[in-house]
């Protein structure tokens, strides 16, 4: 099955000349050629968390450093954290001298058991508190926070100032007759004359005031280390040495890369990244190829154009033995052909490179889903061939199903030499065009007849086999 087991057996060539599976494929209908990842430009539509479903604009995002306020992922191990409530005896807030139960809030990791308590952080009266700004180390945060905004407006004033003098260049190279009074006043310059005057001049961009210290190698090791850091190695007949349960990996590290935790008591809850979702469109003639609902929680799609609902698939069904036994090179292939429309559609296939035999006619594919099974259409029905074709022949079609079709097949080449290099193929068939207005506001649906070219790599071994 080169669609669900096996994405390399079966390869289409996208218009860029990139073979690439076809469900990672898009089929434009205006252009009406198949479009890759590389062929199609990335539009961000929403922004939204993955656990809450809670929509975000993409300047709120921004501002929220592409994360949610209200969830968290365990610092351990990666999972989403769940809140967990618990009673506790706490002062009351009208007389302290008196202890009352109360409902108290904390974090808990269902799959690692982490929960906030070992990080050093207090139960909560409240479930939505900042958690990550009650753990260890948030002054550090705050330090790393200032220190870097500081840095990105230095940058910001140096980039004005380079993109101002390269504006002043532009402007010095031109003619000085382009400004000429006469032009000004007949063609109505004199304003962009102006303006760009005052861009050659860069003196209102005043310099950066931050002081940025140059980066300065020490032979000495800094003095505030801990004990810790000195220890010998630990010999691997020990692995569960004292101490070494303590330290965070390397993982948990680089997953809160503002303080990089040493210990494992210095965990802390760690903000859940957001996701986004993403209209694709054509870079030839600029229509949508995948639109996705604005609602997170929606899994539908506005527009989608895939190849795989819209292009006739071929899978590897089977690889038979040779006539001279199954030491023979030259063997029999099975091809699945199968029909994503709603209607009957000819494909016919043909070999480009003469290391496939293939049988030199079109075949008839019924409808597939719901229209295979209308038993009022007796071509759905059957799912058979059209009234019009030839009939099928045993040495052509191994056999036909709604939707389906197995077409026979002998590779004339060595098995290896077709797995390396691959067997070429064109696939024509026919393509009704939805985008154009149905038959009910008095037009008719377009039928174009589209090529689409293919790479077999049948698998080398004659035990293995791609059966779908």
């Amino acid at each position: 099955m080169a669609t669900y087991l096996n994405l390399d057996v079966v390869h289409y060539i996208c218009s860029c000349k990139v073979s690439k599976p076809l469900c990672r494929l898009y089929l434009c209908k205006h252009c009406f050629e198949l479009r890759c990842q590389d062929c199609v430009l990335p539009e961000v539509d929403c922004q939204y968390c993955p656990n809450c479903l809670d929509y975000m604009s993409s300047g709120e995002a921004k501002v929220k450093k592409n994360r949610c306020s209200a969830c968290y992922d365990c610092p351990s191990c990666g999972h989403t954290l769940s809140t967990r409530a618990t009673s506790a005896t706490l002062p009351s807030p009208d007389d302290p001298t008196k202890q009352v139960a109360q409902k108290v809030y904390y974090l808990l990791c269902a799959f690692c058991r982490w929960t906030t308590r070992d990080g050093g952080i207090p139960d909560q009266r409240a479930p939505s508190v900042p958690w990550r700004n009650l753990a260890q180390g948030a002054e550090l945060r705050q330090d790393n926070s200032k220190r870097l905004t500081t840095l990105t407006e230095a940058f910001r004033q140096l980039a004005l100032k380079e993109k101002a003098e390269k504006e002043r260049k532009k402007i010095a190279v031109r003619k000085k007759s382009f400004f000429s009074p006469g032009l000004t006043d007949r063609y109505g310059l004199a304003s962009v004359a102006l303006r760009k005057k005052s861009l050659a001049n860069p003196s209102h961009f005043t310099p950066p005031t931050v002081d940025i210290p140059e980066a300065q190698a020490t032979e000495d090791p800094p003095d505030d280390l801990d004990e810790a850091y000195w220890l010998p190695p630990v010999p691997e007949q020990s692995p569960l040495a004292p101490g070494l349960h303590t330290r965070s990996s390397l993982l948990q590290r680089l997953a809160d890369p503002e303080i990089q935790p040493e210990r494992s008591s210095q965990l802390a809850p760690i903000s859940k990244p957001v996701l986004c979702k993403r209209s694709l469109r054509c870079r030839q003639c600029d229509h949508n190829l995948s639109k996705p609902e604005l609602n997170p929680a929606a899994p539908k799609f506005k527009i989608n154009l895939c190849a795989l609902y819209n292009v006739p698939e071929m899978r590897l069904y089977s690889v038979g033995d040779g006539e001279g036994g199954e030491g023979d090179d030259c063997c029999q292939l099975t091809l699945l052909l199968t029909n994503p429309a709603s209607k009957p559609t000819g494909v016919r296939l043909r070999c480009l490179d003469s290391r496939l035999a293939l049988p030199d006619r079109e075949f008839s594919l019924g409808p597939c889903g719901d229209a295979a099974l209308d038993l009022d259409d007796p071509l759905a029905a059957a799912g058979a061939q059209s009234p019009s074709s030839e009939p099928d022949r045993p040495d052509e079609v191994a056999f036909r199903g709604p939707g389906r079709l197995g077409l026979l097949a002998r590779l004339r080449c060595a098995r290896q030499l077709a797995a390396s290099e691959g067997v070429r193929l064109e696939l024509s068939y026919e393509f009704r065009n939805i985008v154009l207005p149905s038959a009910a506001a008095g037009e008719s649906v377009e039928v174009r007849r589209l090529t689409a070219e293919l790479l077999l790599r049948p698998p080398a071994s004659s035990g293995a086999s791609a059966k779908a």
